[in-house]
């Protein structure tokens, strides 16, 4: 397994886990997200996570990620990985879960963070709810 720099084609490459497959997702534009994002892939150069921050404001920033339907044989790397990139941040960190997927809150409080709001109706864009986790260091 080898981390490399995210390229938005590896949005297109990834085979999302299904609560994470949906038009949104493979539409979205992950251009601006470049700069501060990597992905994790498989001895068969396959991606199995996606993940990044980005910026709200200074000392505020959002944690995204994105899983492979596989990713589970590979959870105790990725969450290594995750762990050093988030040893490296100062500030608020943020991530935002589907208030269903009971895996998304697991791996967030598994990252440290803590939920702050269990559930935020019509948040996301499409109008989903989320629960919001956050961390401060």
């Amino acid at each position: 397994m080898r981390i490399i720099k995210f390229l938005p084609e590896h949005i297109k490459q990834i085979a999302l886990q299904p609560h994470q497959e949906s038009a949104e997702i493979y539409n979205h534009d992950y251009s601006g997200l470049v700069k501060d994002a990597w992905t994790l892939l498989d001895n068969n150069n396959s991606p199995v996570f996606i993940g990044g921050f980005y910026q709200i404001w200074n000392n505020r920033q959002v944690c995204w990620c994105l899983l492979s339907y596989d990713s589970g044989k590979h959870f105790t790397r990725i969450i290594r990985a995750v762990k050093k990139e988030l040893a490296n941040r100062v500030g608020r960190i943020e991530c935002y879960v589907s208030p269903e997927f009971v895996q998304g809150h697991r791996f967030a409080k598994l990252l440290g963070f803590t939920c702050e709001a269990e559930y935020m109706s019509g948040f996301h864009a499409n109008g989903e709810a989320a629960a919001m986790y956050a961390k401060t260091r």
